[in-house]
C-alpha cells in the first residue's frame, strides 16, 4: 500500500494513531456525557435499571460499573447519599 500511494509507513502509522486517538476522546466524552446525564437522573424517583437504557448503557449492571470506575460509588450509593464528595452536582 505503502509503495502505490507513494507514502510512507511511518505516515500511515500515524494517521492510523491520530486516527485512533480521535475515536478514543469521542467514546470518552460519549461515556463523560451518559454518567453525567444517568447522574443527574439520580435524583428523581425513577428505577436504575429504566436509567441505565434511557442513557445508553446495556443494563443496570452496565451502568454500575461505568459509574463506579469513574466516580467511585454504584448509582445505589450515590442516591443514598453515601459517598463522600459529589464535584459534579
Amino acid at each position: 500500500m505503502c509503495n502505490k500511494c507513494s507514502i510512507s509507513g511511518v505516515r500511515i502509522s500515524m494517521a492510523t494513531s491520530q486516527g485512533e486517538s480521535c475515536k478514543t476522546r469521542t467514546h470518552f466524552y460519549q461515556r463523560h456525557w451518559q454518567l453525567m446525564q444517568a447522574k443527574r437522573s439520580l435524583h428523581t424517583d425513577q428505577p436504575i435499571a429504566d436509567i441505565a437504557i434511557a442513557y445508553g448503557f446495556y443494563d443496570q449492571s452496565h451502568l454500575n460499573r461505568a459509574f463506579k470506575q469513574t466516580f467511585g460509588v454504584t448509582p445505589g450509593q450515590y442516591r443514598q447519599g453515601n459517598f463522600v464528595q459529589d464535584h459534579d452536582s
